[in-house]
């Protein structure tokens, strides 16, 4: 028995040497590796741990797989370089950040300024914010302006615009900050302008903010036009907020 006994543990330390690694990278201990077999997490520097999985086009920093330079990204923290924006192609790769107003950008986070604006020929560019009144701009990005507000002009041109128009003002879907009302909404004619809120019943919407029953919602006619809540059963419904039952199907309040 005691000769089984110390020949099973023979047999497991020779297993236990037989497995350990012959030798580390420089700077890499056992716990390092342990732990990063685990999580998938790198050391500092260029070389990368076989066993830790970084695909190519990744780099170790910081102790994680990022994408390196000219690689495809998805967001800036994927990137080393802390900035993914578009290349010629149109694809999204990881670029060097703090590039000089004029270099050519997708994202914000490419430019020293801060700010990928558009410039009087169209392109995508690195420009400094607060740009005059009539300069073009992003419809996304208001900061480029210093009116604080990017709209349509009549030339459908998006430009810097003055806030607080007048009712009546053409004004871009849900751009509020355009208008003195607080509201851009849909007129009877399918228009985009700045409207007084609390429209009545009926009248042509495109949000709910319209509506002084806060319910924007298409009709029969399919036209989405301000309606009451709380529809009894049997009638129209798009939506279950319609409905008094809280229940919307096959086009009618159930």
């Amino acid at each position: 028995m005691k000769k089984l006994l110390l020949l099973g543990l023979l047999f497991l330390a020779v297993l236990v040497v037989s497995c350990a690694p012959a030798s580390l990278p420089e700077g890499v201990s056992p716990e390092d590796l342990q732990e990063a077999t685990t999580t998938k997490e790198v050391v500092e520097g260029e070389s990368v741990v076989p066993a830790l999985g970084c695909l190519e086009g990744q780099q170790g920093q910081n102790g994680r797989c990022l994408v390196a330079l000219g690689s495809q990204c998805g967001i800036d923290s994927e990137c080393a370089s802390g900035a993914c924006g578009y290349n010629e192609q149109g694809l999204t790769v990881c670029k060097e950040p703090n590039q000089p107003l004029g270099s050519k950008c997708g994202i914000n986070s490419e430019c020293s300024s801060a700010l990928c604006g558009i410039n009087e020929q169209g392109q995508r560019v690195c420009e400094e914010p607060s740009q005059p009144l009539g300069s073009q701009c992003h419809i996304y990005n208001p900061q480029e302006c210093a009116s604080g507000v990017c709209g349509y002009n009549e030339q459908d041109l998006s430009v810097c615009k003055e806030p607080n128009q007048p009712l009546g003002s053409q004004c871009y879907l849900y751009n509020h900050q355009e208008c003195a009302s607080g509201l851009c909404g849909l007129n009877e004619q399918s228009e985009w302008v700045c409207e007084e809120p609390n429209q009545p019943l009926g009248s042509q919407c495109g949000s709910d903010k319209e509506c002084a029953s806060i319910l924007c919602t298409p009709n029969e006619q399919n036209e989405r036009v301000c309606e009451e809540p709380n529809q009894p059963l049997g009638v129209y419904c798009w939506s279950n907020t319609e409905c008094a039952s809280g229940l919307c199907q096959a086009d009618r309040c159930t």
